[in-house]
């Protein structure tokens, strides 16, 4: 399990292309008041679920985020070379705003 929270609106702009993907950044870019403190957090999480379990730190570029807005969950890719991508697939995503903050979750199968 991994878990994160923040302050909504937290992330500065100069810091998104730090966290996103280019897939990331073109998809969410799009949408109207997106908070890159979500996509930062649940980061954050995945990082907190899979360093323990890969013995490895994970960059930001490593895993790439599909975020579903209608059900507040998200899934996993990992485009690193030194885990199993498999690991990945096994996992949840979830996240909920509450008094602005976001807490993100994640849970390993």
């Amino acid at each position: 399990v991994g878990i994160d929270i923040e302050c909504q609106k937290r992330l500065k702009l100069d810091a998104v292309r730090k966290v996103a993907t280019e897939e990331e950044y073109s998809r969410y870019s799009v949408v109207p008041d997106f908070d890159w403190t979500l996509l930062f957090s649940a980061k954050e999480s995945v990082f907190k679920a899979f360093s323990p379990l890969a013995r490895r730190y994970i960059g930001f570029q490593e895993v790439e985020l599909l975020l579903d807005a209608t059900t507040k969950t998200f899934s996993v890719r990992y485009f690193g070379k030194t885990i199993d991508k498999e690991l990945f697939e096994k996992s949840e995503g979830h996240w909920s705003s509450l008094a602005g903050h976001l807490t993100t979750i994640v849970t390993v199968n």
